[in-house]
């Protein structure tokens, strides 16, 4: 059922290691009990997912072998930025670094945590009804197309009276050819993923997606810095995943009128597909609140100033070992001496209880 089973059984391999992380380092919850941080384990997880279903990293741009990534090209290993943000998130939110505001770091990090098990949630909830109406939507999308060529209007632009007046931005100046085409590749899609096990009954994608400590890579990764986020979410399969999800605003009823040539039964199954799963483009998480932030900045980027140096010259200062980072880090602590820093660690203990409780409840 699954293709390249040699790196899928990768991924179940990383995935039982992964049924350990419910068991925090001390009381971080960001740490397994082995005291790494859960979203290396995370990452490696979804690595290997993204090795399956983009084998060469031109459909997604995320590399199969997560110890390379620099998803934000900022010189920095993401893997070292992570663990710097595993130290932070351990940490107390009150920690008084004189240029990094711990506590926005904390509940932005929370924040982009929330959207996504918003996210999985909303699309797991609605995987069944995807299934069992793509069929609908794809006979429909083929029987649209034609009838649009051969009315000469698959490159009219859409306008208003498609979606009941009001034209959602994300459709402003496509044609009729961009939505039959949206609704035919989402349906190939879902019966293509499902075909390959990657949705669907004892499908593997829930097991990674659902897993706290991808859930902690995701939130990490949608905060490196604005810009990356940005590029992530203008990448075609998030575009056309956003096309899709309105597809809930569009007045099929207006649409028959318009192709009356089209049998009027699949139109209305094809619309009852859509009504069925429910979804909205608001599943999304909204770019503009996503973000991990220091004084209304990134936090992690390369550039950004922690005590009186940038984190890029710190990581080249300490070799890109995280201990050696932290405790320089731990040194710029105002009126702490430099052999006591380590002592510091023992501030995770004050976030540790209600973060692992907040988790638990996912």
């Amino acid at each position: 059922m699954f293709v390249q089973t040699g790196k899928m059984m990768g991924v179940v391999s990383v995935l039982m290691l992964m049924c350990g992380v419910g068991v925090a380092f001390g009381d971080c919850p960001y740490k397994d009990e082995w005291g790494e941080p859960t979203m290396h384990m995370g990452g490696a997880a979804l690595g290997d997912l993204f090795g399956q279903m983009d084998p060469d990293g031109t459909r997604f741009g995320i590399p199969s072998d997560y110890e390379e990534w620099d998803l934000n090209e900022d010189g920095i290993l993401d893997k070292l930025q992570f663990a710097l943000l595993t130290e932070i998130l351990c940490a107390s939110p009150n920690t008084p670094h004189p240029t990094i505001n711990f506590s926005e770091v904390h509940a932005t990090f929370a924040d982009n945590l929330d959207l996504y098990w918003h996210m999985v949630y909303s699309i797991k909830d609605a995987e069944a009804a995807m299934i069992a109406g793509a069929p609908d939507i794809l006979a429909a999308s083929n029987a649209l197309r034609d009838a649009a060529a051969d009315a000469g209007m698959l490159d009219d632009v859409l306008t208003p009276d498609v979606f009941g007046g009001n034209l959602p931005p994300e459709w402003d100046g496509y044609t009729w050819e961009t939505l039959f085409d949206v609704m035919k590749e989402s349906a190939e899609g879902i019966i293509w993923m499902e075909g390959q096990g990657y949705i669907g009954d004892g499908s593997v994608i829930w097991l990674i997606l659902e897993n706290v400590a991808t859930a902690h890579v995701m939130a990490a990764m949608w905060g490196l810095d604005s810009d990356f986020t940005a590029t992530f979410f203008e990448l075609e399969h998030f575009v056309l995943l956003e096309q899709f999800l309105s597809l809930t605003l569009v007045d099929w009823g207006y649409v028959m009128t318009v192709f009356d040539s089209v049998d009027a039964g699949l139109i209305t199954d094809n619309a009852d597909a859509i009504a069925d799963i429910n979804l909205g483009s608001d599943v999304l998480p909204d770019q503009e609140m996503l973000g991990i932030t220091s004084n209304g900045e990134d936090a992690l980027h390369a550039d950004v100033m922690w005590g009186d140096t940038t984190l890029s010259d710190l990581v080249n200062q300490t070799g890109g070992d995280i201990e050696a980072l932290w405790e320089e880090i731990l040194t710029q602590l105002p009126g702490v001496p430099v052999g006591t820093a380590p002592a510091l660690l023992l501030l995770a203990g004050a976030v540790g209880l209600v973060g692992a409780a907040k988790l638990r409840r996912k």
